[in-house]
């Protein structure tokens, strides 16, 4: 294989390594700067690294060559980032939608992590004095140690709101929410005080919520943020997305966008219709590990039923979903927000990055196998009257598969504009004709 761009080998294992810009390499790192830049920052020299290297995880060139594009795209990105905040610099002060929405953002936050810390538990168990292992929901001492939490939390969090003096805890809240949009806000600003009562409202009313759940009652996490002003929602996004955008712009195939619907449906009914500025990686992340959790193939009656109340069911005896279709729903998500930035649409959101491309990992055991074609099979194939006598089957089609059968080989077709068949071993067997595709598998 040839040489591969932004790819060295170490150690028999490959890595992305990628050498920043010369107006970057080395530079002072500006003060302020979102966390999204993390990646190109040293943080104790507070200067831009000169190169990026991450490890690919793999040995094997080809599944390097793959991953490695990924990797290519999120650098550049992060460049042109770090390029746009250091000519126009962290935003200046922060609009009352921002804050209406960086409130909202705070109280869905606290519930979703109730949510997801009931549906694990903790797997604590005093009596053996000994930890199970969690996933399972709350356990007894789970279960009396959560409430005792809680308790202590929301009388201290009341005492403060009573006060109207914000603890420091919700302070360094606020200053995380500030520093993930990159924003700056000076202590004696007072829409950092406005901000900061916010969140303490918002905590008080999460609290609520969570000892009302802990009592039994059913009460699901909100939609999501407000909508803030110049953005659309995720639906919105899709719609535009399957569109095209105009009568010349490419569209995604009927299949795809039938699959991205699905996947933004179950997406809103796990964090809501969001408006796309407001969704960040962790929500990316809760989607992607409740959509790797729910089976691919439920009965009728479960169909029917939302994300949450899935996830609340034990459905382990249903065949598990492949973990390469999560990855391609993550990547077809990722294709939204991608034209959703080529629109502009992130344009005000300082160190946005695409939430939809985060960490999925397929076990060589998850990955669909392909074996190369024989030279017998070969033969055989170019052989056969489609292609000695210029004969076609009488159905549409130009993909020939043979499959298992205790009998001779028997042959199905369908039509394809593309197929790449893989060996385990990496070998690879594909035949074009007219922009058709003929593969024989055994």
């Amino acid at each position: 294989m040839g040489r591969m761009t932004y790819v060295q080998r170490r150690a028999n294992r490959y890595e992305f390594r990628y050498r920043l810009p010369d107006d970057l390499a080395g530079k002072p790192a500006p003060a302020h700067a979102p966390s999204s830049l993390a990646p190109l920052l040293n943080g104790a020299t507070k200067r831009f690294k000169r190169e990026i290297v991450r490890s690919l995880k793999t040995s094997d060139p080809q599944t390097a060559k793959r991953r490695v594009v990924s990797e290519i795209a999120d650098a550049h990105a992060l460049v042109d980032q770090a390029r746009r905040f250091l000519r126009d610099g962290p935003q200046p002060g922060i609009r009352p939608d921002q804050v209406k929405a960086m409130i909202a953002a705070h109280e869905i936050r606290l519930l979703s992590g109730d949510e997801s810390l009931r549906r694990e538990g903790l797997g604590l168990d005093f009596q053996e004095q000994a930890a199970g292992p969690p996933g399972d929901g709350m356990t007894e001492d789970d279960l009396r140690l959560y409430e005792f939490t809680i308790r202590f939390l929301d009388d201290e969090l009341r005492h403060s709101a009573a006060r109207m003096r914000p603890q420091e805890v919700i302070k360094l809240a606020v200053d995380n929410a500030l520093r993930e949009r990159g924003i700056v806000l000076a202590e004696d600003d007072p829409a950092r005080r406005h901000l900061e009562l916010g969140f303490v409202a918002a905590q008080r009313r999460a609290f609520d919520v969570v000892k009302a759940r802990l009592r039994g009652e059913i009460i699901d996490t909100p939609g999501g943020e407000p909508r803030a002003e110049g953005t659309i929602t995720m639906t919105q996004a899709l719609e535009r997305w399957v569109t095209g955008g105009g009568r010349s712009a490419r569209r995604p195939r009927a299949l795809s966008a039938l699959e991205a619907r699905r996947a933004v449906e179950r997406f809103v009914q796990l964090h809501g219709d969001l408006p796309i500025t407001s969704i960040t990686k962790a929500h990316a992340r809760a989607f992607r590990d409740a959509w790797a959790k729910i089976p691919k193939a439920l009965p009728a009656q479960l169909q029917r039923l939302s994300v949450p109340e899935l996830l609340r069911r034990d459905l382990k005896d249903l065949p598990q979903r492949n973990a390469q279709t999560v990855k391609k729903i993550l990547n077809l998500l990722s294709a939204i927000f991608s034209r959703a930035a080529k629109d502009g649409f992130f344009e005000g959101v300082n160190g946005w990055s695409n939430p939809f491309r985060v960490l999925f990992e397929i076990g060589l055991d998850d990955r669909e196998p392909y074996e190369p074609f024989s030279t017998d099979e070969l033969q055989r194939l170019f052989s056969s009257p489609v292609f000695s006598a210029g004969e076609r089957p009488p159905f549409p089609g130009g993909l020939f598969v043979r499959r298992p059968s205790p009998g001779p080989p028997t042959w199905s077709a369908r039509r394809e504009s593309f197929a790449d068949l893989k060996a385990p071993g990496g070998a690879r067997a594909r035949q074009r004709s007219k922009g058709h595709v003929f593969a024989f598998s055994a």
